[in-house]
């Protein structure tokens, strides 16, 4: 068992495609005129309208004219980000020209039945895996029987082959219903170290108590970040491999994965989209030492 960081490579129109709808809003106009709070979208990104009678002001170039939502409904789930998510009818097909070396994938937020990833070289498929994303957990006799079913939001692989061409393809599959993926992580897999027994899977909760004078409570619900800690032993030999990742890192989002495999049931507790906190190194034995990594997700 190994942790490692995924850093994401940049995904675009320039070397992504998607089946999914470009906006929830229509294409901008020139011509139009926007009124107060009206809404659009333009080159990958969607606009609300910050003042009435907006006509022929760019979106991208016009800030006092128009406020920038982020992006788009087809680049929301290539954007590193968990707040946003692409949403699709079935099945939604990603394809992605990498134009560099990779060989690990990461994908949040996804509700799908299944995910399929394929990785084509030189006109022919090297690479196809299918992930079921059914998660029923059973405990007993009564969860057999009774049980609620429950889907997986989050998998990843380990395994493509490095190749400086050729395509990945990410087909989200269901039955019924619609599907969607809040972020597709692509890059070269860096490994950290051994995670230690001991590690901590915990939430960040910005939801707020606020009593009156007699006491009585008002719950005000906020969102909640995941964050994690783990200790990992490394070797002498590895230390200024992860000085330079968390150089590269820092204020960087990154896939951190401390199981390969994503069905496991500690799988999820360690193992998220987030940045790193802190990452010191601790010079423990004379050829080996500890890393302990603390993240926040986003």
């Amino acid at each position: 068992m190994t942790l490692r960081a995924i850093p994401p490579m940049a995904l675009s129109s320039a070397n992504t495609t998607s089946t999914a709808a470009e906006s929830i809003y229509t294409a901008y106009a020139a011509g139009t005129a926007y009124a107060l709070d009206a809404t659009c979208t333009d080159g990958g990104r969607d606009y609300k309208s910050l003042q009435a009678a907006n006509t022929g002001h760019t979106p991208a170039s016009s800030p006092t004219w128009w406020l920038d939502l982020g992006p788009s409904n087809k680049w929301q789930m290539f954007d590193a980000e968990r707040n946003t998510a692409t949403t699709a009818t079935s099945p939604l097909t990603a394809v992605i020209t990498p134009g560099q070396r990779v060989d690990a994938m990461a994908l949040y937020g996804v509700v799908a039945d299944s995910v399929t990833i394929t990785q084509t070289y030189g006109g022919g498929t090297v690479y196809t895996k299918t992930i079921g994303l059914l998660d029923r957990i059973t405990l007993g006799w009564s969860d057999y029987f009774f049980g609620t079913f429950e889907y997986r939001e989050s998998v990843w692989v380990f395994d493509l082959l490095p190749y400086t061409t050729g395509t990945v393809t990410i087909v989200f599959s269901r039955s019924s219903g619609s599907v969607s993926c809040e972020t597709v992580v692509l890059g070269t897999a860096v490994e950290i170290g051994s995670p230690q027994y001991g590690a901590e899977s915990d939430i960040v909760d910005f939801s707020n108590i606020e009593r009156d004078g007699f006491g009585s409570a008002t719950l005000i619900k906020r969102k909640n970040v995941p964050r994690m800690s783990v200790s990992m032993m490394i070797t002498k030999a590895q230390i200024n491999r992860i000085r330079r990742l968390r150089e590269t890192l820092a204020a960087s989002p990154a896939a951190w994965i401390g199981m390969d495999n994503s069905q496991d049931g500690y799988a999820d507790a360690v193992s998220m989209l987030g940045i790193f906190k802190r990452m010191p190194i601790v010079i423990e034995y004379y050829t080996h030492s500890l890393v302990n990594l603390e993240i926040e997700g986003l």
